[in-house]
């Protein structure tokens, strides 16, 4: 199944642009909290390329970004939501 879909929970969507140094094209991406239908809080990060009109998400690119881990992101349920994504220098964080 598809991360992104009417029938699971999708949220905190985050729409990143880039620009392309070598081809000085400008390409949107979107990260988002997932949480599919029946498992309770288990929300994971995931990322996908968009198309040119900034609109429609190319399914083929969808990535697994993270999902919580840590002490306090599991201690009732296992939350991971709000990506938020900037760029320094060259890196993406």
């Amino acid at each position: 199944m598809l991360p992104i879909d009417k029938y699971n929970k999708n949220i905190d969507h985050h729409l990143y642009i880039d620009k392309d140094k070598k081809t000085n094209k400008t390409k949107g991406y979107i990260f988002f909290s997932y949480q599919e239908k029946g498992k309770g809080g288990d929300n994971q990060i995931y990322m996908a390329e968009l198309e040119d009109d900034f609109i429609t998400i190319k399914y083929n690119t969808i990535k697994f970004v993270l999902r919580a881990e840590l002490d306090y992101e599991t201690k009732s349920w296992h939350v991971a939501e709000g990506p938020f994504v900037i760029k320094k220098r060259i890196f993406i964080i």
